[in-house]
């Protein structure tokens, strides 16, 4: 049977906080299958240490030639080496973002179909579009996914699964601005993702979580540092478990694989669902997305029964803005 690969992304900013995110898989969750960074525009001096540990390396160029891609950082579109065919060697993908802490084994991911990924905090794929109605219609009013966590079952994976990203990006570049490289992955699988437990990537953001629970008391699997503040900052309120994690890095021996216990289903089903329940009742934010998409519904029909009274109402709203700008 074909070995499961944990990767994460970085380029040379970041190499140093990546070492964590291995720490954290080998004594955290003592991960039993392979080990991979992939490495935007590093040589291979940058990433020695990771190739001493036995961490294997795949080099990344620029997918595009511009510094940002819909607002994110051009090392973002990295992560789309992974639908690269030579990725079928390995029976999953299991990708983490750089800013994530492992608290707890995550062999259970193996197990997924297709791609898996968390639902978003935004819950609908129209918050990506805002103002560009055409792209609502096609995509109406489908809930969305977090993509800095995700795994991907490589059976998936085919000789035009790269190009086919790359080529939808190119497409929708003009528009890219309101939705970024997360907008994009969630048009590319459409209808075609599957859901994972929130307990594999639980938000934090800036101390604070959307489920009101101290963050170093939530029982989670992955937790997320999402926004400005991150884990290594020493104003972050997971900063000390960071760093306990990150010194432990120069022990990672793979050649000696440490065991841990997995969660059990109903431990992750009811962690998972102490978060949905909670959560439901706490976040404002949900009711705000509700009106949300109320708002873009109406002024849908207004556009396609009303076209001049939609355009004075653009108009009116650009000078509005234009006017608080002032």
């Amino acid at each position: 049977m074909k070995k499961a690969v944990l990767v994460t992304l970085a380029d040379k900013k970041y190499l140093g906080y990546a070492k964590q995110v291995f720490a954290g898989a080998y004594f955290n969750a003592g991960w039993q299958g392979d080990y991979l960074l992939l490495a935007h525009n590093c040589s291979k001096k940058d990433t020695e240490w990771f190739r001493k540990k036995g961490i294997l390396v795949r080099y990344c160029a620029n997918i595009i030639n511009q510094k940002e891609f819909g607002g994110d950082p051009a090392v973002y579109l990295s992560r789309w080496y992974l639908f690269q065919k030579e990725f079928k060697r390995w029976s999953h993908i299991v990708y983490l973002d750089v800013d994530v802490i492992i608290k707890a084994p995550l062999a259970n991911l193996v197990q997924t179909k297709g791609f898996s990924a968390v639902s978003n905090i935004f819950p609908r794929i129209h918050w990506y579009f805002k103002e560009i109605s055409f792209l609502r219609n096609v995509y109406p009013y489908e809930k969305t996914f977090a993509s800095g966590v995700f795994v991907i079952n490589t059976s998936i994976i085919n000789s035009n699964s790269f190009n086919a990203i790359t080529k939808l990006a190119k497409k929708l570049n003009p528009y890219l601005k309101s939705m970024g490289e997360e907008g994009l992955l969630n048009i590319f699988f459409y209808k075609k993702w599957h859901k994972l437990p929130n307990i594999y990537n639980l938000f934090v953001d800036k101390n604070e979580n959307y489920w009101k629970i101290n963050p170093l008391k939530v029982h989670t699997i992955i937790i997320h540092s999402i926004g400005s503040m991150k884990p290594w900052d020493r104003k972050s309120i997971l900063y000390d478990e960071w760093q306990n994690i990150a010194q432990k890095a120069d022990k990672i021996s793979l050649n000696r694989r440490i065991s841990k216990k997995e969660w059990s289903k109903f431990k992750i089903f009811f962690y998972a669902s102490f978060l949905e329940i909670k959560g439901f009742f706490l976040r404002k934010d949900i009711y705000e997305w509700q009106f949300d998409l109320f708002y873009y519904a109406v002024m849908d029909i207004v556009m396609l029964r009303f076209p001049k009274f939609f355009k004075l109402l653009k108009k009116t709203k650009a000078r509005i803005k234009k006017f608080n700008n002032v």
